[in-house]
């Protein structure tokens, strides 16, 4: 087994994360939901975090997207950039016909779909669960993964989500935001948007700017990650308010009546 002594400085990743490194209480918690706007590095971050937890001790990931054909492209270079990073990548064995990495120390990392449901039930040992794009999955599945997360040889079994918000009819949005609803046990949410990645460069930043001004409903949705479905809005500069009636009879009101089902919160 080779050795390794990795030294990265705090710098190295966005402020919003560091609570919950995978050494310290939060960072420990059995569900761990990421999520929030686009440009927030959320999947970054959880790559980064999950190697470095995977180089504290010999674990065994199983990372997950619905359907297995898109995780190459997407998280799974994720992490081989992350290794590259890190210094590290010529001391793991990379399959990428197999798509799987193993680190120096033993843990690994499986990279699979939920197409085929009893394949995965054929995966023994795991440890650890990570499914990005959350929201593509079921209730079901989720409740059936989380089943899986049972490994009594390794502490700290975890299941960790990433996903930008989608219409609260997601199951997510029951699960872990709605205020009616309480929280599954031993869950910690997080929320972060562009706004906490210092990584992003000026024009990125510049053109969310644009996008505030030029449509609004958008910038709350796919920038600063809030629950709603979008549509087409007739107006979006309104308000609401009571006006006096004698403004009424002195401006020579007359009522205008309109509906617009653009956007359902």
């Amino acid at each position: 087994m080779v050795e390794i002594n990795l030294k990265i400085n705090k710098r190295f990743f966005n402020e919003a994360y560091l609570p919950y490194k995978h050494d310290t209480k939060l960072g420990q918690t059995r569900t761990i939901v990421y999520y929030g706007g686009a440009g927030s590095g959320k999947s970054v971050w959880v790559v980064q975090n999950s190697i470095l937890k995977g180089l504290s001790s010999r674990r065994k990931f199983l990372v997950m997207r619905k359907v297995g054909a898109n995780l190459r492209d997407s998280i799974y270079q994720e992490y081989k950039s992350a290794l590259e990073a890190f210094g590290i990548a010529h001391l793991c064995k990379i399959r990428d016909s197999y798509l799987t990495i193993e680190l120096p120390n033993g843990t690994q990392f499986i990279f699979r779909g939920l197409e085929d449901p009893e394949r995965i039930k054929s995966i023994s040992g795991i440890s650890d669960i990570i499914l990005e794009e959350a929201t593509e999955f079921t209730l079901e599945d989720f409740t059936q993964l989380n089943l899986r997360l049972r490994n009594k040889k390794i502490k700290n079994n975890q299941i960790i989500l990433m996903y930008n918000p989608t219409s609260k009819s997601n199951w997510v949005y029951k699960m872990f935001h709605d205020p009616k609803t309480d929280r599954p046990n031993n869950c910690e949410v997080v929320l972060t948007t562009f706004k906490h990645n210092k990584f992003l460069p000026p024009g990125y930043i510049a053109k969310m700017e644009d996008i505030k001004k030029s449509n609004p409903v958008y910038y709350e949705i796919y920038a600063l990650g809030k629950f709603a479905s979008l549509g087409k809005m007739v107006y979006t500069n309104w308000d609401t308010g009571i006006i006096a009636k004698e403004k009424l009879l002195k401006d020579n009101y007359k009522p205008h009546i309109g509906m617009d089902f653009g956007l359902v919160v």
